[in-house]
């Protein structure tokens, strides 16, 4: 699914202790995301945003369904298998974030049984980001 040139991006986030989790539609795969467990700061939106991911808790990042498998609850299927792993690890709290452009990203995320817990806005201007957060749900 992902051409080779992604290779070292992988490599780097399993050398920081990523996990990544794949998902297949026959013997090809058709999904990929990737877990990181805090503490830390994951950089959100391009890099300009952050959401600070502390001590028991994870943060699922760079997920992606191949076109072709789309419509096969393949990324609410990874995104449930990756909750029940952590949580039988002990992780207290789950997050994952999507573009508010992204209504497939956002169904699938509901259907996995994720809600809302805050909106982070991030604007861009000559290059510099700023955020605001609003808490919808107390996390």
């Amino acid at each position: 699914m992902d051409p080779p040139e992604r290779v070292a991006e992988f490599e780097a986030f399993l050398a920081r202790g990523d996990c990544g989790y794949y998902g297949y539609l026959g013997d090809r795969v058709v999904h990929r995301s990737w877990l990181v467990r805090g503490p830390g700061i994951m950089r959100l939106w391009r890099r300009f945003g952050e959401w600070a991911v502390r001590e028991g808790e994870a943060y699922i990042h760079y997920c992606e369904t191949a076109p072709e498998a789309r419509g096969h609850a393949i990324y609410p299927a990874a995104l449930s298998r990756i909750a029940n792993d952590t949580a039988a690890q002990g992780t207290r709290r789950l997050f994952i974030a999507t573009e508010a452009e992204n209504p497939a990203s956002q169904r699938g995320i509901e259907r996995a049984g994720f809600v809302e817990c805050a909106r982070v806005t991030v604007h861009v201007r000559f290059g510099v980001g700023s955020q605001k957060v609003i808490e919808t749900r107390s996390t």
